[in-house]
């Protein structure tokens, strides 16, 4: 409760309800509640004044009890929601490790670098990428032989297809099983750098079909449980604090944060279209709506920027920023209210609609290949444009799942960048 006194005069506010207090020709008070009660309490007499304050005064600390076991319950469940989004970051970074060796592969395919060139540069760039604490890529070739590791230099080339932990698990026979089947978690014991001592550990493990390569990236448990609990030791001390100053005003900005941290979520902060996770955790729905509408073909337009990198290393990655926002907004111009769109990955865009048939599927992903060259960029007294490629799958519903049409979309815009770029390929 947070009160306010103005002379004789006092103002009390919660998040429940209003009362107010005003002294009226010296004798009484009018009281009233949430507009159910209405009481007139006789104020000339200090034991009075007292009883009805300390009345707010446990009215206070019960709230501050229901706050406080509140905030235990929800210390216990940011403490699994912590865990879980470090698992979503060595997934995404083992997303950013798959497409670094794609682009790597695109070059050998293109025939700017050999297999064993595009094959060294690849691991040499992944092996520097180190991040936060412990944490790097390593490889594996499908049949167990170690391509790439940082901290252990004295194993790579060996074959480690039976080596086992100290719980005699068959860690690279697991990496390879499960990276085969599509990429997923692994847990096991393994060292730390420098160290000798294996800990328990969980990676996300994924398979790049065309070198054979297995490629991981996790981190140690006893790491994440330290930040978890740094990061609920510093939470807990700054959330006692606001408690105290602004309990009045605590739900209201909890939900304005949540509100944000929901769009945030969802949302790119640069383009304001949404995130892919938003299209992985919207498959579901997507998949209902096409049930819904069997008659109509959902389609997928997988977009990427022409030559992006020369936007960036030309004008600055400023420019490439309004180059990323103002396509992103000319795309959802272009859309239909009921179309996804998806910022999907640096300057891929992804856009899910229903059609009423393939010659509308074509139609729509031409208007946004068309219009991009016309709008121009103005950076330092030079004007510029940029135009889209394109690929088209149509989801072909009971015979594939999502994912394959996503990749066959993101197949068909790597013919269109092939075929020239600025164009479509359904």
């Amino acid at each position: 409760v947070f009160s306010m006194f103005y002379g004789e005069t006092i103002v009390t506010k919660t998040i429940d309800y209003q009362a107010s207090f005003l002294i009226l020709n010296g004798t009484a008070v009018i009281l009233n509640i949430g507009n159910e009660h209405l009481f007139v309490i006789n104020f000339m007499h200090r034991q009075n004044r007292t009883r009805i304050l300390r009345q707010f005064f446990w009215l206070s600390a019960l709230f501050f009890l229901g706050m406080m076991l509140l905030l235990v319950y929800f210390y216990k469940n940011l403490s699994v929601s912590l865990l879980h989004e470090h698992e979503r970051d060595a997934q995404d970074i083992s997303e950013i490790g798959m497409g670094v060796i794609r682009y790597f592969h695109r070059l050998q395919i293109v025939g700017d670098l050999s297999e064993a060139e595009a094959k060294r540069l690849a691991a040499e760039a992944l092996e520097n990428a180190t991040y936060v604490k412990n944490g790097y890529y390593w490889i594996n070739l499908g049949n167990g032989n170690l391509y790439m590791q940082p901290h252990t230099p004295e194993r790579v080339g060996v074959n480690q297809i039976d080596w086992t932990d100290v719980k005699g698990k068959p860690i690279f026979q697991e990496f390879i099983r499960v990276a085969k089947q599509g990429g997923g978690w692994v847990e096991y014991h393994w060292p730390k750098p420098h160290g000798t001592t294996e800990f328990r550990k969980v990676s996300y493990v994924d398979y790049f079909a065309p070198w054979n390569w297995i490629l991981g990236t996790g981190k140690y448990l006893d790491d994440i449980r330290q930040e978890t609990g740094d990061v609920l030791s510093r939470a807990s001390t700054i959330a006692l604090v606001l408690l105290c100053i602004f309990i009045a005003f605590s739900i209201f900005f909890a939900r304005q944060l949540i509100n944000q941290l929901n769009q945030l979520a969802i949302h790119d902060s640069l383009t304001g279209l949404y995130r892919r996770q938003f299209l992985i955790d919207s498959i579901p729905t997507i998949l209902k709506q096409q049930n819904r509408n069997k008659n109509r073909l959902m389609a997928i337009v997988f977009m990427d920027i022409d030559h992006f990198k020369r936007v960036n290393d030309r004008y600055g990655h400023m420019a490439g920023d309004k180059v990323l926002s103002t396509i992103a907004k000319e795309i959802m111009e272009h859309s239909r209210p009921d179309d996804l769109c998806i910022r999907y990955g640096g300057e891929e865009f992804v856009v899910v609609g229903l059609f009423d048939g393939e010659s509308a599927i074509m139609q729509f992903a031409e208007r946004l290949r068309s219009f991009t060259p016309s709008v121009v960029f103005k950076q330092a007294h030079e004007s510029f444009s940029v135009t889209l490629s394109a690929g088209v799958a149509i989801f072909r519903a009971g015979e594939e799942s999502f994912d394959e049409a996503l990749k066959r979309a993101d197949g068909h815009l790597y013919q269109a960048k092939e075929a020239g770029r600025d164009r479509v390929v359904m």
